[in-house]
């Protein structure tokens, strides 16, 4: 390993040691490679010392582990300096990335080029990385939300220094994207695993649409929740909104409560032709009035938001402007640092690079719900039970990843102190375990948290790490594979 990619320094050391949750897991060094060939010598040598490796794209996993590892003492790999966008094909609508490629990396060259497509993103600010996210299943508020069915190919680094890429990537000379190939599909193998090293990503990107159009429903009942998940998942399955679906509460929405957002605020995207909108327009309005009774429903494109621009800008300033612009940002494909602001309540989040540059601590808590009345009635009021005997405000989205299927996220907020951490931690592991037996499952956990699996699936996970990794180079336990 050259001395130019290694850094053993206590500051680094410290930088990677920390998690917003309030833990700390050491490393013994931390190692940023800059190429795939430095990226091999790195596993080679690994196998070779007995080494852990844990692998980041840029160590920006806010509220799930940051750019901890699995475990003490391990070689902590950044792969932040392999940021090259390789490729964007304007016809087939795609990208070739890296893992180091940012939000904010691939948004700002798509506008460079004047680009007819656009980027997915999530809430997550510009300098978090698309690959990490992508492979953690993340998602976004466009028609391209649920993320990772946009992933078309990988290009994966083995233990064994073998590297392979899946869909046609069984052909050398591959240029089809077409994400299945033949055969077996590896693609789902190294999403949320620890089998190998993802060192390039090819992604889908969403052709622009003609008219950009968002819709906005607040309702005036906070028991109205259920209601308005029948009618989302109406929607969905229905096919009158393509996009990702989120429904906040005001807390989320603006860290405070806010009477004019109502009880329940849900927000997605009707873009397409002029036609197409106008025609979803009326659908959406017949099946609100069936549906509700107190209810605000706002529909706002590119001419409207102007509109309230000028007046925010010109005549009076408007609360809500600075949340509204950022999910119209969210829904044009530009990052925005707004979400983050709004949980963390800074005013200024640019300088933010390691877990220890936030004023507070925060974690995640998330959980799987089929999309109907009765389920997320159950849910939340398991969690708001939870929520009220440990004194913390309950601020949490539902959103709408496909038809059938809503992941709720909701946080926890806490200062930097160990009786505060310590009672968060009891707190999450309440909250994770209620969720679980109540068949609320999460779908993605904290780096160094424990998967309930069954014991056959377990055992079928623990084969398959023997076959990729069996001297467990890469993120030992890592979802609990091991």
């Amino acid at each position: 390993m050259s001395d130019q990619v290694i850094s053993k320094s206590s500051k680094v050391i410290s930088d990677y040691a920390g998690s917003l949750d309030g833990s700390v897991c050491l490393p013994d060094q931390v190692l940023f490679p800059s190429t795939f060939h430095e990226l091999h010598g790195i596993v080679a040598e690994a196998k070779e010392k007995l080494l852990e490796l844990h692998v980041v794209c840029t160590g920006r996993n806010w509220g799930y582990g940051s750019a901890q590892g699995t475990g003490e003492g391990q070689t902590i790999v950044d792969l932040s300096r392999m940021n090259k966008i390789l490729e964007v094909n304007e016809d087939l609508a795609y990208a070739r990335i890296q893992p180091g490629v940012t939000q904010g990396m691939l948004a700002e060259y798509l506008a460079k080029h004047n680009s007819r497509l656009q980027l997915d993103v999530t809430g997550a600010p510009a300098h978090t990385s698309i690959v990490g996210n992508f492979l953690e299943r993340g998602f976004g508020h466009t028609d391209y939300g649920n993320r990772y069915e946009s992933i078309l190919s990988l290009k994966v680094l083995l233990a064994n220094g073998k590297n392979i890429a899946t869909g046609f990537g069984c052909f050398k000379e591959n240029r089809n994207v077409f994400d299945q190939g033949i055969g077996p599909d590896l693609k789902g193998l190294f999403s949320q695993s620890n089998f190998g090293i993802v060192h390039e990503m090819t992604i889908a990107l969403q052709p622009k649409p003609a008219h950009f159009c968002m819709l906005i429903l607040s309702v005036k009942n906070k028991d109205d929740l259920g209601v308005l998940v029948d009618l989302v998942r109406e929607l969905r399955l229905k096919q009158y909104v393509n996009s990702t679906i989120h429904i906040a509460n005001p807390g989320r929405v603006t860290n405070r409560d806010t009477k004019q957002l109502g009880a329940w605020v849900l927000s997605g995207a009707i873009s397409s032709s002029k036609a197409i909108v106008r025609a979803r327009k009326k659908t959406i309005r017949r099946i609100c009035k069936r549906r509700l009774s107190r209810y605000k429903l706002v529909f706002v494109d590119d001419a409207k938001f102007r509109l309230i621009k000028f007046i925010h800008r010109r005549i009076r300033p408007l609360a809500i402007f600075e949340n509204l612009k950022s999910a119209i940002d969210l829904q044009k494909g530009n990052p925005t640092d707004q979400p983050l602001k709004v949980m963390t309540d800074l005013e200024e989040v640019e300088h933010i690079r390691f877990a220890d540059d936030f004023a507070t601590k925060f974690r995640w808590i998330n959980a799987c719900c089929n999309a109907e009345k009765t389920s997320i009635e159950k849910m939340m009021q398991l969690l708001s039970e939870i929520y009220e005997k440990y004194q913390y405000p309950l601020q949490l989205t539902l959103t709408s990843i496909n038809a059938r299927t809503l992941i709720l996220i909701a946080n926890v907020r806490y200062v930097d102190d160990p009786d505060a951490i310590k009672k968060a931690n009891t707190f999450y592991v309440e909250c994770a375990q209620a969720l679980h037996e109540n068949q609320f499952y999460a779908y993605r956990t904290g780096i160094r948290c424990g998967v309930p699996y069954d014991d056959d699936y377990k055992e079928v996970l623990g084969n398959l790490k023997e076959c990729f990794d069996p001297q467990r180079v890469f993120s030992p336990n890592k979802n609990s594979i091991n």
